[in-house]
C-alpha cells in the first residue's frame, strides 16, 4: 500500500521534512529519501525537489489535480495508480504559495537490482537493452518469454491509464523499471511528466534517442504508442537505438508487422497499443515457461537418474556363455565342440588301423 495523508495536513512545509541521501538528479530535479516520513503521512517515500528553472514552471493549482487524481478513480485504479506507479502524494513548499516539489512513494523493493557493487538500483529497462554479454555480466537472466511478459504487462498498465485520461509522455526505459520476483511487473516513475485529462505539470520532455517524429505533439496516446514500439524493437535486439523490427519479427511475425507499421505510417494510421496485446498474449502462450529451459544442478541429475533406476523395468537377463548344468557348452559353442569330437575320432581311428596293419 502506498502512503496515506491525513485531510488536516493537505501540504507539506519544506523545514518540517528529515531528508537523508540522496537517490538521483534528473533534468528538472533531485531525488532524496526521507529519513521518516512527516507528521500525517505513513509508509516509505522520497521527496523530489525542483530545480530553480523547472521550480518557476510549476503550476500549483495543476499539481494539487495532480495529488488528487487517484481519489477520483475506482478503488482498483486508485490501487493500481498507488502500486504500479510512483505517483506524487503530496505538495512540499518552500514558502507559502511557492512549491519546492512534491513527495512519492519510494520505488518498492523488487523493482531494484543490486549490480557492480551498488544495491538497490532502480531496476530500469535500460538494462535489458545492451545484449545478452552485458546482461550476464551484470547478473540478469531475462529469456524471450520474461521480455515479453514485460511488454505486455507495460502495454495493458499503459492501455488503462490511456482509459482514465493520463498519457505517460516520457516512455524511455529509465522511466520504467521491470520487476521479476513473482509475477512479472512494471513500475512507471517521473509522473510529473505525464499529462492527466488535457494537462500537464510541466513543459513536455523526452528522453534523447526516444523521441518521436518531427513536428509530432509528444505527449498523446499516438507518441505513447510509438515509443512503446521502440521499446519492444530495442528490448529484443538487445540495442539502444535500433529502429530495426527483425528481431522483433523473430520473435513474432506479427509483433514484427505492428512494429513496422506503428514506424513507418503516419499519425493517424499508427497502431494503437492496444492493437498489440493480442498478439503478445498469443507469444507469451506459445513461448516454453523459463523453468523449462534452466538445466538441473548435478544434485538434481542424480536425483533424476534414481528416480528413473527406481521405476525402470528390470533388466533382461544376457545369454550365459558358461556350461549349463549338464557340463555341455552353451549353444554359442556347440559347433565348435562337434567339430572337436569328430577330430577326435578320426584320430582314434587312423591309431588303431596302423596297429592292425603292423599285426
Amino acid at each position: 500500500m502506498g502512503p496515506t495523508v491525513s485531510a488536516l495536513l493537505p501540504v507539506v512545509q519544506l523545514g518540517a521534512l528529515d531528508i537523508g541521501d540522496d537517490l538521483g538528479r534528473g533534468a528538472v530535479g533531485t531525488v532524496s529519501r526521507l529519513r521518516q516520513p512527516p507528521v500525517g503521512f505513513t509508509g516509505k517515500l522520497v521527496f523530489k525537489r525542483y530545480l530553480q528553472g523547472a521550480r518557476a514552471q510549476v503550476d500549483e493549482a495543476i499539481l494539487r489535480r495532480f495529488i488528487a487524481f487517484p481519489e477520483t478513480l475506482g478503488m482498483a485504479d486508485a490501487e493500481l495508480m498507488r502500486e504500479r506507479l510512483a505517483w506524487p502524494v503530496a505538495a512540499v513548499y518552500q514558502t507559502a504559495g511557492v512549491v519546492s516539489g512534491f513527495l512519492m512513494s519510494e520505488i518498492p523493493s523488487h523493482y531494484t537490482l543490486d549490480i557492480l557493487g551498488h544495491r538497490a538500483v532502480p531496476a530500469g529497462m535500460e538494462f535489458l537493452l545492451n545484449g545478452p554479454v552485458f546482461e550476464r555480466r551484470l547478473g540478469i537472466t531475462v529469456d524471450r518469454r520474461a521480455r515479453l511478459c514485460l511488454l505486455l504487462d507495460l502495454g495493458r498498465l499503459i492501455v488503462r491509464l490511456h482509459e482514465l485520461g493520463v498519457v505517460v509522455g516520457d516512455l524511455s526505459p529509465k522511466n520504467v523499471l521491470f520487476s521479476l520476483a513473482g509475477p512479472i511487473r512494471c513500475f512507471l516513475i517521473d509522473c510529473d511528466s505525464m499529462g492527466v485529462e488535457g494537462t500537464c505539470l510541466l513543459p513536455p520532455l523526452e528522453t534523447p534517442g526516444w523521441e518521436v517524429p518531427s513536428g509530432e505533439n509528444p505527449l498523446t496516446q499516438a507518441s505513447d504508442s510509438y515509443k512503446f514500439t521502440l521499446l519492444a524493437m530495442r528490448l529484443f535486439a538487445g540495442d539502444q537505438n535500433t529502429r530495426d523490427p527483425q528481431a522483433l519479427s523473430e520473435v513474432s511475425p506479427t509483433l514484427g508487422r505492428l512494429a513496422e507499421a506503428a514506424t513507418r505510417d503516419h499519425l493517424e494510421a499508427r497502431p494503437r497499443i492496444n492493437e498489440w496485446l493480442a498478439p503478445l498474449q498469443a507469444a507469451v502462450e506459445a513461448s516454453r515457461p523459463a523453468v523449462d529451459r534452466v538445466l538441473p544442478s548435478p544434485t538434481e541429475t542424480r536425483r533424476q537418474r534414481a528416480a528413473i533406476a527406481a521405476t525402470a523395468p528390470p533388466p533382461r537377463p544376457k545369454p550365459s556363455h558358461l556350461p549349463g548344468p549338464s557340463g555341455w557348452p552353451s549353444p554359442q559353442r556347440e559347433p565348435r565342440a562337434r567339430l572337436l569330437l569328430f577330430a577326435g575320432l578320426v584320430i582314434v581311428t587312423l591309431v588303431l588301423l596302423s596297429f592292425t596293419h603292423t599285426l
